[in-house]
């Protein structure tokens, strides 16, 4: 498949090919490798009309916190005298804080405690997977409502887990 970029009113064709480029190139999740693009078409001139707002708005089913609604990740920066360098740091605080539900699929799929697929939407057997493994590790306290697991418990689950260690 070709590689596709849509934007309006840019500089020109050479900040849809940065757009592109980045995309292609850049590794990680999704909602990084669209910071990355951003961040190419911005370098490479931007929007003709100046730099006032960027956005990142990731859409999938159940995919928004706890599963309420569809918005992975919707972050917007709006007059910002450096708008476009913002949703970098929004997505980062996104990985620190929100726990990667394809991170603990994986981990629930290598222990044996899930067999669905490792799709990144909390489905019902993902929401029930956890608890087991938690028990095990004596976590049971750590675990918040709506599926959200504490800092302290994933970094813990890394270091036990290590085959998860830079998967996204």
């Amino acid at each position: 498949m070709g590689r596709r970029c849509r934007g309006n009113p840019l500089v020109g064709a050479c900040a849809l090919e940065a757009v592109a480029e980045a995309l292609s190139k850049t590794t990680g999740e999704l909602a990084d490798r669209l910071v990355a693009a951003l961040l190419a078409g911005d370098r490479a001139g931007g929007d003709r009309r100046s730099r006032q707002s960027a956005a990142i708005l990731l859409v999938c089913q159940d995919g928004g916190y706890g599963g309420f609604n569809d918005r992975c990740v919707d972050f917007r920066v709006d007059d910002d005298p450096d708008p476009v360098a913002k949703p970098k740091d929004l997505v980062e605080l996104h990985h620190l804080y929100a726990v990667p539900a394809q991170e603990i699929q994986r981990l629930l799929r290598h222990v044996g405690f899930y067999t669905g697929e490792i799709t990144g939407v909390y489905d019902e057997a993902a929401r029930r997977a956890p608890e087991t493994l938690f028990g095990i590790e004596s976590l049971e306290e750590r675990r918040q409502p709506r599926d959200h697991v504490e800092r302290v418990a994933r970094e813990f689950l890394r270091r036990c887990f290590p085959m998860l260690e830079g998967k996204a």
